[in-house]
C-alpha cells in the first residue's frame, strides 16, 4: 500500500495559552523542526491569528523560523464578549502571556512580534514594558491615529456608554475593500466567521490613547523595527507611521511601503513583496543553525487549559 504523502506545509499545533486574568486563549503555533528564531503575531481588531496561516508557512518553510499566533480576549476561538474589554491592557497582558509561553517552550531562540493595526499598537505597548524580552519589533499600519475621525456626534455617544454603560458595543464594520484590493482575500475576509466587527467604549478609546502614548514614546523604544505602511491605506493615517518611524530611538529601523497598498499590507494583491522584505530582515537577526545531532522529531507544546 502506498504510504499517504507528506504535507507539503506545516500543521501548526493547537494551544491554550495560560493567562493571568481570565480563562486562557487559544493559539496556533506552526513549529520548525530545527527553529531558528519564533515570531508572536498581534492580530488586528476583530481579526484571529488563523488569518495569518499563510505568512507563517512561507516563514517557517523558509526561514526555519517557528511562528506563534494568539486569539486575543473576545476575538476569534478565544473566549470573551466580541468587542469588549474591560480595560485596554488585557490586550497587552495577553501578549505578555504569550511572550512567557514562547520563553518557557522556546528558550534561546530570537524573538520577534509583528503587530497589525490595532495589534501593532498592542505589540508597541508591550514592547515598551518588556524591552529585553524581544529581539525585534514588526508594525503593519499600526494604528497609532485613524484617517479620518468619526463625527462629532458618535463619540458624544461613545463617551456616554464609556461612562454608563461601558458592556455595550456596537458595530465598527469597515468597507471590505478598504483592507485590500485582492479580490480573493475580500472574498476570504468577508466570509471568515471567526472575524468580528464589534467595538466597545474601552476597547476604542483605549486604542486612540495607546496609539497616541507610543507616538509620544516613539523616541525610548530601542529595539530593531520594521515598519509597513500602506500609503493608501483609508483606514489608519500612514502618516502616523511616518512620524513614529523618524523618531524611532532604536539605531536599526527600515521601512517598506509599496504604493497602492492598503490597510492589510500582508493580505494585498502584491503581498509577495511584502514577504520577501519581512523575510530578508529577519535572515540575518536568526540564531545559528542547531548542530544536525540536535534535530529529532517535533515535540508537542499542545496544553490543556488551566483548570479553575
Amino acid at each position: 500500500m502506498a504510504s499517504v504523502p507528506e504535507p507539503v506545509f506545516p500543521t501548526p499545533d493547537d494551544l491554550t495559552i495560560p493567562c493571568p486574568e481570565g480563562p486562557g486563549l487559544k493559539a496556533w503555533h506552526w513549529r520548525s523542526p530545527g527553529p531558528r528564531g519564533i515570531l508572536l503575531i498581534a492580530h488586528g481588531l476583530g481579526e484571529h491569528a488563523g488569518l495569518y496561516r499563510a505568512l507563517a508557512e512561507y516563514l517557517v518553510t523558509t526561514l526555519d523560523i517557528d511562528v506563534l499566533g494568539v486569539d486575543f480576549q473576545g476575538h476569534g476561538r478565544s473566549p470573551g464578549r466580541r468587542g469588549h474589554l474591560r480595560h485596554y491592557d488585557q490586550l497587552v497582558e495577553n501578549l505578555e502571556a504569550t511572550i512567557r509561553w514562547a520563553e518557557r517552550h522556546r528558550p534561546g531562540l530570537p524573538r520577534f512580534l509583528l503587530g497589525h493595526s490595532n495589534g501593532g499598537v498592542v505589540a508597541a505597548q508591550t514592547a515598551l514594558r518588556l524591552p529585553d524580552q524581544l529581539d525585534g519589533l514588526i508594525l503593519s499600519n499600526p494604528a497609532f491615529r485613524l484617517k479620518f475621525q468619526p463625527p462629532w456626534h458618535k463619540l458624544a455617544v461613545g463617551h456616554t456608554l464609556r461612562v454608563l454603560a461601558p458592556w455595550c458595543t456596537i458595530s465598527g464594520a469597515l468597507p471590505i475593500e478598504d483592507l485590500s484590493r485582492d479580490p480573493l482575500q475580500q472574498l476570504q475576509l468577508a466570509s471568515d466567521r471567526l472575524i468580528h466587527t464589534r467595538v466597545g467604549p474601552p476597547l476604542f478609546f483605549g486604542m486612540r490613547q495607546a496609539g497616541q502614548d507610543a507616538l509620544e514614546r516613539a523616541a525610548e523604544f530601542r529595539l530593531p523595527l520594521l515598519i509597513i505602511l500602506g500609503p493608501d491605506d483609508p483606514i489608519i493615517d500612514p502618516d502616523s507611521g511616518r512620524s513614529f518611524f523618524d523618531r524611532y530611538g532604536g539605531p536599526e529601523k527600515a521601512v517598506i511601503a509599496h504604493p497602492g497598498f492598503r490597510h492589510d499590507p500582508l493580505f494585498e494583491k502584491d503581498r509577495g513583496i511584502i514577504y520577501h522584505g519581512l523575510a530578508n530582515w529577519l535572515l540575518p537577526r536568526r540564531s545559528p543553525p542547531p548542530p544536525l545531532h540536535a534535530l529529532s522529531a517535533p515535540q508537542s507544546f499542545a496544553e490543556a487549559p488551566p483548570s479553575s
